[in-house]
């Protein structure tokens, strides 16, 4: 490095101490001085752009912060009327064009001046009630093409559980009529066998009387209550916090949770909720509860004379589906064929928010990851089996699943991040052979580098470093990865003279369980061990199903040996990776794989023929030779179909609504600024998973780093995916995020 460059980093080094410091102009003319130096350099320049952005963006600030005292003021008066119904009116217009996210956007505007107008509340629930059915819709007519009508069948159901008059229903209840649909999966117990018209469609009913749904587990019940918090949703959060609480009273992490709600959903001299219970009917006076009945049959009368046609509607909805179950269950048999029951095998998908590389395992077995980005796995060896998913920087998710016939789980899981779970850690001695334990307080437990007198501590997850210490003997410093929520016992050795200690761990992402081995002998099995062994030469061993052997020759000193160890993996396949445009229907050798784009297929050396199909284009047919652990790349380049010239009319585009969100961070100067309030407006670009892949800032009026915040955030969502004649597209979508710094 030049004597120039080492300057133009002192001066680089000045200027972000000048920036910390809050003299923001100075550094500008000590980042000019290193531009003078070295007018090419790339991080000069960037740290000057950033520093005028702020600038701007805090003269904006001065300027308005007087004037944003008066803007809610005039709010309140006839030019908030007049506001409101115009973001009514847009919204319907834009309802009419088919466009219901750029309607609900509007109306969430107006309910922003108005948050107690009953009208807007009605179309904003209207609308998001259809957004959730044409959903629904287009995931039944997605199973349709790919002949599962019995999965169609079930996302009918779904919809006419919560809106019997949805559009969507009808159209997909008309193509479900014209295919020969398998037996219903058994319904879960306690719901209804008999169909059931959702008084919802016909008259109000509020919302708290709905109790939120009982999380499985911990794990559940804490993603469970941040979803609602991410929704605003947080007198519904601090129940489900409140029931969770008790459920799992030593679980910090719902206990924290349930500390920060009651600051926010309960209002000043209310008791905190308990547990949340069925509403007690007795506490409603006798008078009241008579004339409940009265008032909904009166309702009821009410609706029927002034719209006949809806409980006809509804009628014939409910005939069309109750037909069709009738024709699947009465379906007429092959007089030879025994009536053998049929084994419903069990169906996990899971949809996983946070890193890319990650693995996602039942007992060891790992789950198939399909063209959404689902992991997907279905099988009959039913049984208690355990689901683990793991990846380097975020805690373990882990769950116990009772598999059985039918089980169904269908769910979102979001990984924490390192830290944001405590773990209670519980300390042991390991004495050299022969000798008795300590007595009770001569260990002196080391976490960290800080003494503890508690053989149980509460840490977050994270690396961490533990020793023992005790007169007499010696004793290593252990190193080891807490990152798995669950409580733990952590054995730590205590040496001899002569003895010195072996430590091995799995890498994060390498999945499944090994066997450790010192001189031929195991010592362990699981994912990390330590073992006690003479000082001298020793040969270390680990072994694992489809990997490599690991194994090395060490010589055992008073420092020991420590080591993270990655076997490699035993690859027995070549990979097929096909190129995504156009899409097409792939099959290989008679076996469908589904539609395109699709992740590498892992297929055994050999010859192998692959069919490729679209409509737009003509059929293709290719010999593919697949090499061990090769990648083989093919792409679809038969020639377009000859168009018919009858013209036909582009199907509308069903836009992408967001299934996960996370809030954004607040930027520190934003913070130390305080007193904003705003809306970040982005441009996000939806692919045909759901996954974001693209994000542009259109309008940041907050600045100091509130729109890369918004931007960051919004990377990590996910949306159910636009749908243009029930196939997914990738498209682009307009995304406000709120800021509401004090």
């Amino acid at each position: 490095m030049s004597a120039s460059d080492d300057r133009v980093n002192d001066l680089l080094r000045t200027a972000r101490r000048q920036v910390e410091s809050g003299d923001r102009d100075q550094a500008l003319q000590t980042l000019r001085k290193a531009l003078d130096l070295d007018p090419s350099n790339a991080d000069v320049r960037e740290e000057i752009q950033s520093i005028e952005r702020e600038i701007a963006a805090m003269k904006v600030f001065k300027r308005s912060r007087t004037m944003r005292a008066h803007a809610t003021e005039e709010a309140k008066g006839p030019a908030s009327e007049g506001f409101v119904e115009e973001c009514i009116r847009r919204s319907q217009e834009a309802m009419d064009a088919g466009d219901e996210i750029r309607a609900l956007q509007e109306l969430e505007r107006a309910r922003r001046q108005e948050a107690e107008n009953e009208e807007i509340n009605r179309r904003i629930k209207s609308i998001k009630r259809s957004i959730k059915a044409n959903n629904l819709a287009d995931l039944g007519f997605t199973r349709l093409r790919s002949g599962d009508p019995a999965g169609a069948l079930e996302q009918a159901w779904n919809i006419f559980n919560f809106w019997a008059l949805a559009p969507a229903l009808g159209k997909l209840v008309s193509e479900l009529e014209k295919v020969q649909a398998p037996a219903p999966a058994v319904r879960p117990a306690g719901e209804p066998e008999e169909l059931e018209i959702d008084t919802e469609d016909l008259i109000e009913v509020p919302a708290a009387t709905a109790a939120p749904a009982a999380p499985r587990d911990a794990a559940s019940a804490v993603a469970s209550i941040r979803r609602r918090i991410s929704e605003n949703e947080f007198t519904e959060a601090l129940e489900e916090a409140a029931a969770a609480r008790e459920r799992y009273p030593r679980d910090a992490t719902v206990r924290e949770l349930f500390d920060k709600l009651q600051k926010v959903a309960i209002p000043v001299g209310e008791p905190a909720p308990g547990p949340v219970r069925a509403p007690v009917e007795e506490a409603a006076p006798a008078a009241v509860r008579r004339e409940e009945p009265v008032r909904a049959a009166a309702a009821g009368a009410e609706l029927r004379r002034r719209n006949p046609i809806l409980f006809i509607v509804i009628g014939v909805v409910a005939l069309a589906v109750t037909g069709l179950l009738l024709l699947a269950i009465l379906k007429p048999r092959p007089p030879d064929v025994p009536d053998v029951p049929q084994v419903q095998p069990y169906s996990i998908s899971l949809a996983v928010q946070g890193p890319e590389d990650l693995s996602v395992t039942l007992d060891g077995e790992a789950l198939f990851r399909d063209s959404t980005g689902a992991y997907i796995l279905t099988g009959v060896d039913f049984g208690t089996r355990q689901l683990e998913i793991r990846a380097q920087g975020y805690e373990v998710y882990s769950r116990t699943l009772d598999l059985q016939q039918g089980f169904t789980l269908d769910e979102a899981v979001i990984l924490d991040s390192m830290g944001t779970s405590t773990v209670p850690v519980s300390f042991s001695i390991l004495m050299p052979e022969g000798e008795p334990q300590p007595a009770p307080g001569t260990v002196t437990f080391l976490v960290d580098g800080e003494e503890t007198d508690s053989l149980t501590v509460s840490l977050p997850t994270g690396l961490h470093v533990f020793q023992a210490v005790l007169d007499g003997y010696n004793s290593l410093p252990e190193t080891v990865l807490v990152d798995t929520p669950a409580g733990f016992d952590q054995a730590l050795a205590l040496l001899s003279s002569q003895t010195s200690q072996i430590s091995l761990t799995l890498a994060g992402d390498i999945e499944g369980n090994a066997v450790f081995m010192v001189d031929g002998v195991q010592v362990g099995t699981g994912r990390r061990v330590t073992h006690i062994a003479d000082r001298g030469p020793h040969t270390v061993l680990v072994r694992m199903d489809g990997h490599e052997d690991w194994s090395r020759s060490i010589t055992l000193g008073a420092d020991g040996f420590s080591q993270t160890v990655s076997p490699v993996e035993i690859v027995t396949t070549g990979r097929l990776l096909i190129g995504p445009e156009p899409w097409a229907e792939v099959t290989i050798d008679g076996q469908s794989y589904g539609q395109t784009p699709l992740p590498p297929i892992e297929l055994e050396p050999g010859t192998y023929s692959v069919s490729l199909t679209n409509p737009d284009y003509e059929d293709q047919t290719t010999s593919v030779t697949i090499a061990l652990g090769e990648d083989t790349m093919i792409r679809y380049t038969a020639a377009e179909r000859v168009q018919q010239p009858d013209i036909i009319e582009e199907q509308p585009v069903i836009p992408p609504f967001a299934i996960q969100q996370s809030a954004p961070s607040i930027p520190a100067m934003a913070r130390e600024r305080g007193d904003l309030h705003g809306y970040v407006t982005l441009d996000v670009r939806v692919g045909t998973d759901g996954s974001v892949t693209d994000v542009q800032v259109t309008n940041d009026p907050l600045g100091l780093g509130c729109g890369q915040a918004a931007a960051d955030a919004v990377r990590q969502w996910r949306f159910q995916p636009a749908t243009q004649g029930g196939q997914p597209v990738e498209v682009t979508t307009t995304v406000q995020i709120r800021f509401d710094i004090e």
